[in-house]
């Protein structure tokens, strides 16, 4: 599957998970970082959120706003609340409410995401995000 493919089909699911009837809010350790310009959001930066106990899974928010106030914190990491939709089989889509204090900012597209090549030890491959499991000790 093709890199633009999976992120329309990641996008839809998180926008299918918005009209699923439960919802609870998950809270993670996260690391962040820049992640590839893409000239069809020309001012917006893609801040790119990795899970730190999902290693294969990140969260991207293309915004014009977040990454300077991620930089003020002088930190590689935050504290992200989602709130996790679950749907019928299993299917389930993240929305970030809370990125460290901010509850707001200027989002232009979201995606999430999953990369298979990422060394991940001795963590377990079977565990998502989407169980919701608040992680920030």
């Amino acid at each position: 599957m093709n890199h633009e493919l999976r992120r329309a089909l990641i996008g839809f699911a998180i926008a299918m998970g918005a009209a699923c009837s439960t919802k609870h809010a998950a809270t993670y350790n996260m690391t962040w970082s820049y992640g590839q310009a893409d000239p069809t959001f020309n001012d917006a930066r893609n801040i790119v959120l990795h899970f730190v106990n999902y290693p294969h899974y990140h969260y991207g928010i293309r915004s014009r706003d977040l990454g300077t106030y991620l930089e003020s914190l002088h930190s590689g990491r935050v504290v992200v609340t989602f709130t996790i939709y679950r749907g019928p089989r299993q299917s389930c889509g993240l929305k970030p409410v809370r990125v460290g204090e901010r509850t707001r900012w200027d989002s232009q597209f979201e995606y999430y995401g999953y990369h298979s090549w990422v060394d991940s030890g001795s963590v377990d491959n079977d565990h998502n995000p989407c169980q919701g499991t608040n992680q920030s000790h």
